[in-house]
């Protein structure tokens, strides 16, 4: 699974999309959202993310 942080990739979550087949995001120690990478920006990952 690859990685995706605000840091590694600001403001544009193409590449991780591309790479990543599954993808969780996590706040505060527990998971708020997961899904396939092929849908990763159309669930609006990269509003949680960058919040």
């Amino acid at each position: 699974m690859v990685s995706t942080t605000p840091r590694d990739y600001p403001g544009d979550l193409r590449k991780p999309a591309k790479l990543a087949h599954e993808y969780l995001v996590m706040e505060c120690g527990e998971f708020i959202a997961r899904g396939q990478g092929k849908v990763m920006q159309a669930n609006g990952v990269q509003q949680l993310v960058a919040s």
